[in-house]
């Protein structure tokens, strides 16, 4: 599997088309595009997941996996999963992609580094991710180098993507565009809001109106988009059930598109709720992303 904080996570997965029961199967690594993440940035990341691991996903992780809808991952390569109704025939290929490191992660770093501590999803002066100067975080040049980094990966993938889908966060779209950026211009290029980060409280993860993104990035459709973030609550963290819905809302989006090789740029918190609690994985795919890993 690919394991990555703060860079870029790729994930090779299939997913079925054949209702009730769909699959998806991560691949695992191939190589490492940036350096180890640091001491500071490690603990971080164990911190941060621990809190993701919490009762409201384990209440989704049995809802999901026991409705009459189940997804099942499992590594690429490996059998297929023992599930009625699966078929690979059936099924796409999709490479996720985690955002290159953002300038509200880099700020957590060097708090974390100067000792600093803070509560998480608090408006505390203490918190890093609710400074002004994070809203809606763009890439750092470490995240940039990050994403470059991918698009020898990208473009050497076999069958090659006929989509790319992105959350419209500027982290994301930034990730999505370097690390594709060999692939045909004429690839169609989407933004999803249900692939946006959980959100809330944390300012880094409420987005700019749309026709602000939409005229820094004119390669991107964000036509399917409100004009204002409906999502973003500055006083409210979103529950694990409502970024799961999204999970699941995302996966019937791609199950009704045409193309069968898909790329899709998103965050960690989103991935780590996707294969945590809204699909049935391998307790290998449901670690915290780590920095350098592709």
């Amino acid at each position: 599997m690919i394991l990555s904080l703060l860079s870029l996570l790729i994930l090779a997965t299939a997913l079925s088309l054949t209702r009730p029961t769909t699959a998806l199967n991560p691949s695992t690594p191939s190589s490492s595009a940036v350096s180890p993440m640091s001491d500071v940035t490690a603990a971080l990341a164990k911190e941060e997941a621990a809190e993701h691991l919490n009762p409201e996903m384990a209440a989704l992780y049995q809802r999901m996996s026991t409705g009459p809808t189940v997804v099942h991952c499992t590594p690429l390569g490996a059998p297929a999963p023992s599930v009625p109704g699966y078929s690979l025939a059936s099924s796409k290929t999709v490479h996720f992609i985690r955002h290159g490191q953002g300038y509200h992660n880099m700020l957590a770093d060097e708090y974390r580094s100067l000792g600093r501590t803070w509560k998480q999803f608090t408006t505390e002066d203490s918190n890093p991710y609710v400074r002004p100067e994070v809203f809606d975080a763009p890439l750092t040049h470490i995240g940039r180098q990050q994403a470059s980094a991918l698009s020898p990966h990208v473009s050497g993938l076999s069958p090659p993507p006929g989509l790319i889908l992105t959350s419209p966060l500027t982290r994301a779209v930034q990730t999505a565009l370097m690390s594709t950026s060999a692939l045909p211009a004429s690839t169609p290029f989407i933004a999803v809001e249900s692939l946006r980060e959980e959100t809330g409280v944390h300012v880094c993860d409420a987005r700019r109106p749309t026709s602000d993104v939409a005229r820094e990035f004119p390669m991107v459709d964000f036509g399917a988009l409100q004009e204002d973030d409906g999502l973003f609550d500055g006083k409210e963290r979103e529950s694990k059930e409502s970024v799961g819905d999204r999970c699941r809302g995302f996966l019937e989006y791609l199950r009704g598109r045409a193309e069968e090789c898909v790329v899709v740029a998103t965050h960690s918190g989103w991935l780590m709720t996707l294969f945590n609690g809204a699909t049935v994985s391998g307790e290998g795919m449901k670690g915290w992303f780590k920095t350098g890993e592709c």
